[in-house]
């Protein structure tokens, strides 16, 4: 754990919140990750993607893939409460991001000005003390830990049934394109030699 006693009130507020959104940036590359993952992108597919959608979609998204990979009755529930347990950290999250805060005289921490502004208005002073912000970057490095060991068990289960929905899969211009082509694009692709004959698929006919 770091010193913090070394810093006086003002730095030691500013430092605490840079490390929060240190945090929060790693858990969020960890979601953006899984997601990625979960539907087949690569880098880039995966990196537009999660720029445009917002958090609370992505695990929207993640509950989804979730639900549908074969897990056992035990796993999905425990999975989908780690997606979950994200909630309130996100919580946290539009609290540093969406209001005012800053050191208070005597206190060790971070005072948020808070406000609600719909049918009535609502203005409030939130206080973390310094042991209550480093129990978050706690929570935040277990929950992205969290999010990676979901994000590898998908793999595993879509490396697993790979096989069986490789065709079934096909839709959309990849679809049309078979069916215009006269035959799997497999079949097709080994014509022209670019793929070779010995390879892992039995039978490459459209099921």
């Amino acid at each position: 754990m770091d010193d913090y006693n070394k810093l006086d009130n003002e730095t030691l507020c500013f430092t605490l919140i840079g490390r929060f959104m240190f945090h929060w940036s790693v858990l969020e590359t960890a979601v953006d990750q899984a997601l990625g993952n979960a539907l087949g992108l690569s880098y880039m597919q995966m990196t537009v993607l999660s720029d445009h959608i917002k958090f609370m979609e992505k695990l929207r998204i993640l509950t989804g893939a979730v639900t549908l990979a074969t897990f056992d009755a035990a796993q999905r529930k425990r999975y989908h409460a780690t997606v979950d347990s994200l909630l309130p950290l996100y919580r946290d999250r539009n609290i540093v991001a969406h209001h005012q805060f800053g050191p208070l005289p005597d206190k060790r921490g971070v005072t948020f000005f808070t406000r609600q502004t719909k049918k009535t208005v609502t203005l409030n002073e939130e206080f973390w003390a310094e042991d209550d912000c480093v129990a978050r970057f706690n929570r935040l490095s277990k929950a992205a830990q969290a999010i990676r060991e979901l994000s590898k068990s998908l793999e595993k289960d879509k490396a697993s049934l790979a096989d069986l929905f490789v065709f079934s899969s096909l839709y959309g211009a990849k679809r049309e394109l078979n069916r215009e082509d006269g035959g799997s694009w497999l079949t097709n692709l080994r014509g022209r030699g670019l793929l070779d004959r010995e390879d892992d698929h039995v039978d490459d006919a459209e099921s």
